[in-house]
């Protein structure tokens, strides 16, 4: 597991947390490890899920899959075992949608909804860029305006011109500082994945308190979030909708 040992070599104070599972990889069959879900690589360990999640990232993975595919291709697994790998990554992913759909509050995704259509500018900002973007590009095909801030520094430059009829969308992290400062300009906050920690507790709406692992998932939520906005007020949506396309 050397390349995992040199990216834990360059965390300068890991965590507890972090220390436990490098000490459960040191010692556990690369192979095993790399067949496990995040839940059952959880469970083993005795940490949260969230808690491998950030090991994962802290490590310079895009996630846990990502970990899990570095994993597998730094023991040069045979086709048999990729064949497993490719039937857990599967499982994984089913397995990640369905925890989307058991912790989704409907109230907080209708007060979700209802925030988004007064919004003048939803600023989508977060984990993911990638989340970010294609949380934006969803809103603009329905007709809200909606931009996709890459760098804190560009956040805070934008939300600082910002005012009340503006929504800050938080998609899994964010910098406090931010937030305060878009709550004192009068903007709205929606938190998506963001734990239950400050960012969470400053929110005017939270939805699902864990960050989704992997695109698909997300994706799966960016779809779940969208179809209700859109269900939310069809002819006002489909008004829209008739106008981008004689555009």
């Amino acid at each position: 597991m050397g390349e995992i040992s040199e990216r834990m070599s360059r965390i300068p104070k890991p965590t507890k947390g972090q220390r436990k599972l490098f000490s459960f990889l040191n010692s556990a069959d690369p192979r095993a490890v790399a067949c496990c879900t995040i839940t059952e690589l959880a469970r083993e360990t005795g940490v949260a899920e969230a808690t491998v999640l950030r090991f994962c990232r802290a490590l310079g993975y895009c996630g846990y899959t990502d970990f899990r595919l570095s994993l597998a291709r730094e023991r040069d697994l045979q086709a048999a075992g990729d064949v497993e790998i490719v039937d857990n990554l599967i499982r994984s992913h089913s397995e990640e949608i369905e925890r989307i759909g058991r912790t989704l509050d409907a109230n907080a995704v209708k007060r979700a909804c209802m925030i988004l259509r007064a919004a003048a500018t939803v600023h989508c900002c977060g984990a993911s860029s990638a989340w970010g973007r294609e949380f934006k590009e969803r809103l603009l095909s329905l007709g809200i305006f909606a931009v996709s801030e890459e760098t804190e520094k560009m956040r805070r430059e934008l939300v600082a011109a910002s005012g009340g009829g503006d929504v800050l969308l938080l998609l899994g992290e964010g910098e406090i500082s931010t937030v305060s400062l878009a709550r004192s300009r009068g903007v709205r906050i929606l938190a998506v994945g963001c734990g239950s920690g400050e960012l969470t507790r400053a929110a005017d709406c939270a939805l699902f308190p864990a960050l989704p692992e992997g695109k698909i998932a997300r994706q799966f939520l960016v779809d779940v979030f969208c179809t209700a906005l859109y269900r939310s007020d069809r002819a006002r949506f489909d008004a829209a909708k008739d106008v981008l396309q004689t555009d």
